[in-house]
């Protein structure tokens, strides 16, 4: 019995996560959307936890950024396309 308590949180850590698309992201007292700038969403957010380039390198540049403030909250991911914020993402399970 033990090991199914055990078992049970581990396998619902591992499902798959889903994206579920946001129009904006609220950051303190500011909120960041979709046609805002990179330089925008910095002085709004701070430095994200992680940056990833996820273009080809003939393409143009598409970036995602990731947010969490805290461990209660859901993941963030912010698409960027050039310099220009192009989706706002929740990561759920």
């Amino acid at each position: 019995m033990k090991s199914l308590v055990l078992l049970v949180p581990f396998a619902l850590w591992t499902l798959p996560f889903n994206a579920v698309a946001d129009d904006a992201m609220r950051c303190g007292t500011y909120l960041v959307k979709a046609g805002d700038t990179k330089v925008d969403v910095l002085e709004k957010c701070g430095p994200p936890r992680l940056k990833e380039v996820i273009s080809g390198a003939d393409e143009r540049m598409v970036e995602q950024w990731m947010y969490k403030a805290n461990d209660t909250e859901f993941t963030r991911v912010l698409t960027f396309e050039g310099v220009k914020l192009v989706r706002v993402e929740t990561l759920t399970r």
